[in-house]
């Protein structure tokens, strides 16, 4: 072996003639002077067996390339070193074995060619031993890297500002982007056999590259590193790492200030089999399109496994940009088809999600499900998550969002599929109603399965359910869900546009055809919403060893009806106690109707101080079949209130739900209430009625609504109280024989406080026997809704008399058909005149004329004498005009003048 030459470089003509000059030696040590060497071309070595560049001091020995884009070009070099130096320029390797990197700065770009011949690898030789003893002759390159100071200073676009090949190992070393770098800082191909090692690095992105895309490595492994200010603008994502068919580690590591426009704010993973994340915190990390943290795919020819362990999420989605997905368990963690994650002591704060889908876990695995398919499957155990936040758009879950073929279990046990163990989730705020855990699949496939344990869930508010789950099994074990609220109780929903019908359509759980819910030593606590439990055909819901408590909801707990796609479910519940629970009507069971496809059997239950505003403070029901379907077994009641019926307000006694203990819970006159069964006199109303045809009836009529248990219900109108006719009892009045007889007036009315009372009224016909009779036709009133009922009618008998006409008039007065047996009426009297109809006088034999006989008869003119007046007036006016004419024409007439004269000096 010849020994290796040292020559000193202190300008570019140095370092251009030691590389000329030396062509036939194999191994030369540059030594930079301690001054920076400006060099104006690039220097390209060929066929060495080792090159070695070391310097006093990096800030000092300094080789500066003019432009920056030439630099050092090495090929077919067995070992090449760089100790305490700075380059400024590009740096490129092709066919080396051994770089060695330490203490050096690096201003430019940096590239290895690949290491192994890329034709050599086909669908022959798939197994990784026969792949590696093919590759033999190939070069293996290893790179050592420590001490690295690097900046990506270059003088155009490039798309990966380092690009690597080979086995890697990076230590203690710094990295910082470019804009001008189109994709990634740091771009590594395994070529399936390679690996990399970093560890105790540092990389910025400046907010212009994914720090760290790998592909095809044999292992990757991160320890102890910091990714900060990574952005990628690219269609796979990944703000920091982005990982393709690469087994990776990342340990110990932080995340600050990732961004994606697509996938992964944080980590993309592509056909990754095993992934592991330990210890690692992320902060101000966001996608704009799925999973925030990480976001997983997959081919559906690969498996993928991720374990995420000991981590802590903060600050996800905080960005003025709407994000595309997320929802609760979406924005954050994003996996697509047969995708494996299993988190263990993960921490998340304040965590936003925008548009579409979870904000922790979206999957969207769209496969039909066959018999040798995998299901996406999700872990987290040991998990708190704080202040999570979703401004939706779209369809979302505040959780965990999932389309089809996942399994879900939240457990405190070590079993496969999704599991999340002692997990803490607090404060929660969406901007819109939002869903916590949504499974979207419409196959009916018996295999989805989301099981909870020890889960506990705090502040969550708007909610559109808690869990809505098409198909499969949901089970949850020792969880709490406390201090959550619906958008009616939301101060988050009432500066928004959100109808009445959407405020309104909330319930806690939401249980699909063929699924079923088992609930099992769990707590409810301080729930606020509109309904509790939502199921539809088929669905089974079982709770058993749980405390509900403080729930305020605008329905009921357990809402039934069969006329609506989400009234249905069988539900079973053992050794339940339901405590002040506040509610409309039914605290804890609503039925509106019910058929065979619901059965509500409850057993040793207990009811405790549970209050209602208006009907049943346990139960209530509208259906006359409710006995069919639901049964008390063995339960007892406390101190439960309600305006009407403080355990139970059917529509019949015979209808009520069966319960063991009837007897005992009927010493309380107060706990059975139901429906009105009849309307019933008033003890001070007449019940027969005989008069003329035309008279005024004014005996009081007034009916009450009774139950059956002969309970009078009192207070059916309240003046100065809810003054609207859709809070009032309207009846109808009406005779039963319309062909002979008739009412006269207005026969429409409404209920007074106490009772249902028919006014003065007048009732014209035919001579005969008929019945007044009164119907409700509204139910709404001050304390709720009446059902209608078999007994609404309430009559009593009524005579019309023959007439005398000898006696009365007997005419159709009224226009309507019928006479009127009636004495004459005058109004003003008639005076000296007689009445002879009604308000008709007969004025004869009197001085007097006129409607009321009270006015003069008018005189009678003299013709003669008014022709008299006529002519004497003609004769006078005529001698006048002459006298008048006379004058004019002999004014100047002396006597005239004179008479003028003399009367004027007399």
């Amino acid at each position: 072996m010849s020994k290796a030459i040292e020559i000193k470089i202190n300008n570019e003509n140095d370092l251009i003639n030691t590389i000329n000059n030396n062509k036939e030696e194999n191994e030369i040590i540059l030594t930079i002077s301690e001054n920076e060497i400006e060099i104006y071309d690039s220097i390209r070595i060929y066929n060495k067996n080792k090159i070695t560049f070391i310097g006093n001091d990096k800030d000092t020995s300094i080789l500066k390339f003019n432009p920056i884009s030439n630099g050092i070009f090495l090929k077919s070099v067995t070992t090449i070193e760089f100790f305490n130096i700075t380059l400024n320029g590009y740096l490129y390797f092709d066919s080396v074995s051994d770089v060695i990197i330490e203490n050096v700065n690096i201003n430019g770009a940096m590239d290895t060619y690949e290491t192994t011949d890329s034709n050599m690898y086909d669908t022959d030789h798939r197994n990784i031993y026969n792949y590696m003893m093919i590759n033999a002759n190939n070069l293996n390159l290893n790179i050592m890297i420590n001490q690295l100071n690097y900046h990506a200073v270059i003088s155009g676009k490039k798309n990966n500002c380092i690009n690597l090949f080979g086995n890697i190992e990076i230590n203690n070393s710094s990295f910082f982007g470019s804009p001008l770098c189109q994709d990634s800082l740091l771009n590594y191909n395994g070529e399936k056999v390679n690996s990399i090692n970093i560890n105790n690095s540092h990389f910025d992105g400046a907010y212009s590259n994914n720090c760290f895309s790998v592909t095809e490595a044999y292992y990757s492994n991160i320890f102890s590193c910091t990714f900060e200010k990574d952005a990628t603008y690219e269609k796979n994502g990944g703000g920091a790492i982005r990982t393709k068919a690469t087994n990776s580690n990342i340990r110990n590591t932080i995340f600050m200030n990732n961004f994606s426009s697509e996938n992964g704010g944080v980590i993309y993973i592509n056909d990754s089999v095993n992934t592991t994340i330990t210890d690692c915190k992320a902060y101000n990390s966001t996608a704009i399109g799925k999973g925030s943290f990480i976001y997983i795919t997959n081919s559906q020819l690969s498996e993928t496994f991720t374990l995420i362990e000991n981590t802590k999420q903060f600050q996800t989605g905080h960005l003025s940009q709407p994000i595309k997905y997320g929802g609760l368990i979406a924005s954050v963690f994003t996996i697509g088809v047969k995708g494996k994650i299993r988190i263990e002591n993960i921490e998340l704060e304040n965590i936003r999600g925008n548009f579409k889908g979870g904000v922790l876990l979206y999957s969207n695995n769209d496969d039909i499900i066959s018999t040798y398919s995998s299901f996406t499957e999700f872990s987290v155990i040991n998990g708190k998550f704080t202040n999570f936040y979703q401004n939706y758009e779209l369809e979302s879950a505040l959780f965990i969002y999932a389309k089809k073929n996942i399994k879900i279990i939240l457990q405190n046990e070590d079993l496969s599929n999704i599991i999340i163990k002692d997990v803490n989730i607090d404060s929660i705020n969406t901007t819109l109603p939002s869903y916590l855990f949504k499974n979207n699949n419409y196959l009916n496939h018996k295999n989805n399965l989301l099981d909870i344990n020890f889960l506990r869930i705090t502040n969550y508010e708007p909610f559109q359910s808690i869990i809505s789950y098409d198909n499969g099994e949901i089970n949850i074990r020792n969880s709490t869900f406390l201090n959550l609220s619906s958008c009616y109780y939301s101060l988050n929903c009432f500066s928004k546009k959100i109808y009445e019908k959407e405020m309104n359509e909330s319930s806690f759980f939401e249980i699909g055809v063929n699924a079923t819910l088992n609930i099992n030593d769990s707590v409810f606590s301080y729930i606020f919403g509109n309904k509790g439990f939502n199921g539809k055909k088929n669905s089974y819901i079982n709770i058993t060893n749980t405390d509900i408590d403080n729930i305020f909801v605008t329905d009921s707990i357990i809402s039934v009806d069969s006329s609506s796609e989400i009234g249905y479910g069988n539900y079973t519940l053992n050794n339940v106690h339901f405590i002040k629970n506040v509610g409309k009507n039914g605290a804890i069971l609503n039925i509106k109707e019910i058929d065979d496809n619901t059965n509500i059997i409850f057993n040793n239950s207990e009811f405790d101080d549970n209050l209602v505003l208006y009907f049943g403070g346990v139960v209530f029901s509208r259906s006359n079949v409710t006995n069919l379907y639901v049964s008390f077994n063995n339960c007892t009641f406390n101190n439960n209130l309600a305006s009407f019926g403080y355990i139970s307000y059917c529509y019949s006694k015979s209808s009520e739900p069966y319960f063991s203990n009837i007897n005992e819970l009927k010493k309380n006159k107060d706990a059975f209430k139901t429906n009105p069964i009849q309307l019933k006199l008033t003890s001070d109303s007449v019940n027969h009625l005989s008069f003329l045809s035309g008279s005024t009836i004014s005996e009081p009529i007034k009916f009450k609504l009774v139950d059956d248990y002969g309970f009078e219900y009192t207070k059916l109108f309240n003046e100065g109280y809810n003054m609207y006719t859709s809070n009032m009892l309207f009846f109808k009045i009406s005779i039963n024989d319309t062909y002979n007889a008739a009412i006269v007036g207005s026969t429409i009315l409404h209920c007074n406080i106490n009772s249902c009372d028919i006014p003065i009224i007048k009732i014209v016909g035919n001579p005969g026997n008929y019945k007044l009779q009164m119907k409700l036709i509204s139910f709404q009133y001050v304390f709720g809704e009446f059902s209608d009922f078999p007994g609404n009618l309430g009559e009593i008998d009524i005579t019309i008399e023959e007439c005398n006409e000898s006696e009365y008039l007997y005419q159709d007065i009224e226009n309507i058909g019928f006479k009127s047996c009636y004495l004459p009426k005058c109004d003003p009297s008639c005076n000296t005149g007689i009445c002879v109809n009604n308000n008709v006088c007969n004025c004869t034999n009197t001085h007097f004329t006129g409607l009321y006989c009270n006015e003069h008869y008018k005189l009678e003119k003299i013709n003669i004498l008014n022709r008299v007046y006529k002519i004497t007036s003609v004769i006078i006016i005529s001698i006048a005009i002459i006298f008048i004419v006379g004058v004019i024409i002999y004014r100047n007439h002396p006597e005239i003048k004179g008479g003028i004269v003399f009367f004027n000096i007399s």
